[in-house]
């Protein structure tokens, strides 16, 4: 069955949206293409697809025991799958000011977050 919803907004725009909140553009990461679409009564198609989206895993966090020092470690790895470096990635610990903390690099699989100089894991600023 279908499991979308297309919304035409005008001539070049148009969205495209999962009716059902279980339901998953792809079994896989990878292109979601169309195949074919309708419009004003016309069909149009591409035996091979266009790619209109690039589907990613969900990403995941992994439980560990890790561990880092208040003011010792400067910084911590995240490991979990399904990470992307975008610009609008954004990270938020708990009981941890977001301005003491900056990250460092994004993988697919591990993040690691950098202290910033003057504070500590533990929300304070150090004497420096």
């Amino acid at each position: 069955g279908i499991d979308y919803q297309l919304e035409y907004y005008n001539s070049t725009l148009a969205m495209i949206s999962l009716i059902d909140s279980k339901s998953k553009w792809r079994e896989t990461p990878g292109p979601l293409k169309i195949i074919y679409f309708t419009l004003n009564g016309l069909i149009y198609s591409s035996k091979t697809g266009i790619r209109i989206a690039n589907i990613i895993e969900d990403p995941s966090i992994n439980v560990t025991n890790r561990i880092y020092y208040q003011s010792k470690s400067n910084s911590i790895t995240i490991f979990g799958k399904g990470f992307t470096n975008t610009l609008n990635f954004k990270i938020a610990l708990s009981n941890i000011n977001a301005d003491s903390y900056r990250v460092n690099s994004i993988l697919e699989d591990i993040i690691i977050l950098q202290l910033k100089p003057g504070y500590t894991w533990s929300n304070t600023l150090t004497d420096t």
